[in-house]
C-alpha cells in the first residue's frame, strides 16, 4: 500500500517538473528570438548567442493577479568592442521591459 502512495505522488510531481521546464525553455527561446532581433535592428552583436535567466518569481499584474516573473539578461557589443548588458522581462506571458543599457527600447 505505501509503494501506491508513493508512486501516485511521486508520478504527478514529476510531471510537474516537466511541464514547468518546457515552459521555461520556451520562454527563453522566445526571449533570445527577441534579443537576436533588437540587436539586428540596433546594429549592435549579441554575444554568446545566449540569454540567461536572472530572476524568477512571483509578482501581481495591472489586474491583480499573480503571475509568474522572468527576467533574462543577455550581453551584446556595439563599436566600441566594451560587453554592455541587456534585459528582458515577462509578465505571465507578456514582454514587460526590454531595456537596453538600462534605457526602454520598443521592439519592432
Amino acid at each position: 500500500m505505501g509503494r501506491c502512495v508513493t508512486e501516485s505522488v511521486l508520478i504527478p510531481c514529476i510531471l510537474l517538473v516537466v511541464v514547468v521546464w518546457y515552459f521555461q525553455m520556451q520562454a527563453r527561446e522566445r526571449t533570445l528570438l527577441l534579443a537576436q532581433r533588437v540587436c539586428d535592428d540596433m546594429a549592435i552583436q549579441l554575444l554568446d548567442d545566449t540569454v540567461a535567466i536572472s530572476y524568477l518569481g512571483l509578482r501581481r499584474n495591472a489586474s491583480g493577479q499573480m503571475c509568474i516573473q522572468r527576467v533574462y539578461t543577455f550581453e551584446f557589443t556595439d563599436q566600441t568592442q566594451l560587453r554592455r548588458q541587456g534585459t528582458v522581462i515577462y509578465l505571465g506571458g507578456h514582454l514587460e521591459t526590454l531595456l537596453i543599457e538600462d534605457s526602454p527600447v520598443i521592439p519592432s
